[in-house]
């Protein structure tokens, strides 16, 4: 609730409608959803019910960002509070959060803020979890924005997607425009098999293809925006899903691998080892006396 309406994502395709202009002259558009748009509150409202599920009617009631708990006692409203309740996740890791011996400080503050609720952690695969609640899934949203009217102006003004577009148009049939194909809506796509590692392996995927002067820009929203700086291999997976350009494989690497957040991430945690000293060889018996001290606590 802390974050209300800025959880739920926006279409890219509809974040044009939210724009707006300082005084500089400056113009910006919400990513995600704002205040003030009117199915705001209509949006949010859903998704805060669907959450509650069974709760919902029968001890809370929820209005926006509100939540009431309402019963007959004093013990049935502690009751309702402390009910213990089951958190089912795909992230294998947090389903060890709890017994993490040696946490980092971030770990350590979180677990101290989630002691006052009552709840397990259970791990489920992720092709079982179909049910994801909303809020979970959220990142998907990126699902994933097709290239508009003006991005198909630039599939015609790159030049090596124009030059596939007019051999589509000319009917040939050579071996290297076999995998393209133009879709329902004028857009240039290209056909490939799923890797073996995926869900579906082997399966055919459809890709919109991404003209060169764009590919900053989705990298940037896959990745950064959306992806919560994943490593190189899920950025990839998410990428190639839905879009295609040649040498993607590559490009994606050395995005990841000079995203700066991901960087100081991983520096983060890096402890620089200890200064090593020299020590002089003794000459004569007795000379020097060394003394190691280890801590059994």
């Amino acid at each position: 609730m802390k974050s209300a309406f800025n959880q739920i994502p926006l279409h890219f395709a509809d974040r044009h409608k939210t724009a707006f202009s300082t005084p500089d002259g400056d113009k910006y558009e919400f990513n995600r959803l704002c205040f003030g748009l009117k199915n705001s509150p209509k949006a949010f409202q859903s998704i805060a019910q669907e959450v509650l599920g069974d709760l919902l009617h029968n001890g809370a009631l929820v209005y926006i960002d509100d939540i009431i708990l309402f019963t007959k006692t004093i013990d049935e409203h502690f009751e309702l509070l402390g009910r213990k309740f089951k958190v089912f996740t795909d992230h294998k890791p947090l389903a060890g959060f709890l017994s993490n011996k040696n946490p980092s400080s971030k770990i350590l503050r979180w677990k101290l803020a989630l002691e006052e609720f009552n709840y397990d952690i259970h791990y489920i695969r992720g092709s079982l979890n179909s049910v994801a609640d909303h809020l979970s899934r959220c990142v998907n949203s990126i699902t994933i924005a097709l290239p508009d009217s003006k991005d198909l102006i630039m599939q015609h003004e790159d030049s090596v997607l124009s030059t596939i577009i007019q051999k589509i148009d000319q009917n040939d049939v050579s071996p290297q425009i076999s995998n393209y194909f133009i879709n329902g809506e004028g857009l240039l796509c290209h056909l490939s098999k799923r890797p073996s590692g995926s869900p579906r392996p082997n399966t055919t995927r459809k890709q919109v293809c991404f003209p060169h002067c764009l590919k900053a820009k989705i990298l940037e929203s896959v990745h950064s925006e959306y992806g919560g700086h994943l490593k190189f291999f899920k950025t990839y997976h998410r990428l190639s899903e839905n879009f295609f350009w040649q040498n993607m494989y590559k490009d994606t690497k050395n995005f990841v691998r000079s995203c700066t957040i991901c960087l100081s991430r991983k520096n983060a945690f890096k402890i620089p080892p200890a200064p090593r000293q020299p020590v002089e060889q003794s000459k004569e018996p007795g000379e020097g006396y060394f003394q190691s001290f280890k801590n059994h606590a």
